[in-house]
């Protein structure tokens, strides 16, 4: 498991470091061995992120339909073109499941969760 952010939280559009917090276990279902560690989030954390998601929805609660339509559309390209490897991976470590099966069926429940979003 990569460490790359293991000490961060993404908040307010950054990787900030949460070195000072304390470490949870990351254990594989299989095997029961610890393959990383990750940051666990306090109250202080959770004031940032609210605190950023306040400033975040003063503009765009004021985003017209279409534009969020447009936003969906683009996460939508996202997860097709990047998903599939997102999601098969962590579902490796996670479940251990070969990465040919482990995203196929939940990738394509929430791409079609996105699309009925997007054109209703």
């Amino acid at each position: 498991m990569s460490a790359g952010h293991a000490t961060q939280f993404y908040i307010d559009g950054e990787w900030q470091d949460r070195s000072g917090s304390p470490l949870l276990a990351v254990v594989d279902p299989a095997s029961e061995a610890v393959i990383g560690h990750v940051a666990a989030g306090g109250s202080g954390d959770v004031d940032l992120a609210v605190a950023a998601a306040r400033r975040a929805f003063e503009s765009f609660s004021r985003t017209s339909v279409e534009g969020r339509l447009a936003l969906l559309g683009r996460i939508l390209d996202l997860l097709e073109l990047r998903g599939g490897s997102i999601l098969a991976h962590c579902d490796v470590a996670r479940r251990s499941q070969c990465v040919d099966i482990a995203p196929s069926s939940r990738l394509a429940l929430g791409q079609n969760r996105l699309r009925h979003g997007a054109s209703t």
